[in-house]
């Protein structure tokens, strides 16, 4: 299953909370609308910069569950909880590469019809169900099989 979501959007931190209760591969990828704001730009390069250290899932569930503590001495505060190289963390998260795969995973959600966060796409490419903003938890998915 394929997710769009935006590390500053409450609705996509529940929904990954609720997705990650099912037995499915979870793909998480960025969905940063320039209406979010820059607290979203911000959390999704740093998420990247973690990824560049093989953490992106414990940055990315750290981000989650403390939105209200993403401004950078958090996300620096958050890296180094994880043991990372904050210094690089610094470097990777304004490095040209995480702001291509954040713009190009954010174009593949609209060009997927994904018109607000979170986007929730079920084994594509024969997608059969998408969630736009607001996922209801009672919503049956059908995987393929």
């Amino acid at each position: 299953m394929i997710v769009h979501a935006d590390f500053s959007c409450p609705d996509c931190a529940l929904a990954l909370h609720r997705l990650a209760g099912l037995e499915i591969r979870i793909d998480l990828r960025h969905f940063v609308l320039r209406s979010r704001g820059e607290p979203a730009a911000r959390a999704a390069h740093a998420a990247e910069a973690a990824g560049a250290q093989g953490a992106f899932w414990p940055f990315a569930r750290g981000l989650l569950a403390d939105q209200g503590r993403q401004d950078p001495p958090h996300l620096w505060a958050l890296a180094q909880s994880l043991g990372l190289d904050v210094d690089r963390f610094d470097a990777d998260r304004r490095a040209e590469s995480a702001s291509e795969r954040i713009a190009r995973e954010t174009r593949q959600a609209i060009t997927g019809g994904a018109v607000g966060v979170p986007a929730v796409f079920a084994d594509p490419p024969t997608a059969d169900f998408l969630v736009r903003s607001g996922y209801d938890a009672d919503v049956r998915i059908r995987r393929q099989k």
